[in-house]
């Protein structure tokens, strides 16, 4: 995933030193976090296609509603993003 993630930054006009800068920051942010549960309800998107050379995402172990969407890591918000974006509403409509 982050070797897919940097070649689309270095590809993006927006991939300035700040940029990754930042993306460092997220890297260092999230390397210890544990998920813990939380009092709301959770809905879980999670991308139909791996990326290439990555293994699925693990099962999330929380208690959450599930909903599977077109695309992967990235395109679920990029190509993808206006089924992702009817999927989310329909589960939100639902609640």
């Amino acid at each position: 995933m982050t070797s897919d993630m940097l070649r689309r930054a270095a590809a993006s006009p927006s991939a300035d030193p700040h940029r990754l800068t930042a993306m460092a920051g997220y890297f260092a942010l999230f390397a210890a976090w544990k998920p813990v549960q939380l009092a709301a309800p959770t809905l879980y998107l999670r991308a139909r296609d791996p990326l290439p050379g990555a293994e699925p995402a693990p099962p999330w172990s929380l208690p959450h509603a599930e909903v599977t969407v077109p695309g992967d890591h990235f395109s679920v918000l990029e190509e993808h993003a206006a089924t992702t974006a009817r999927a989310l509403h329909s589960r939100l409509a639902g609640l």
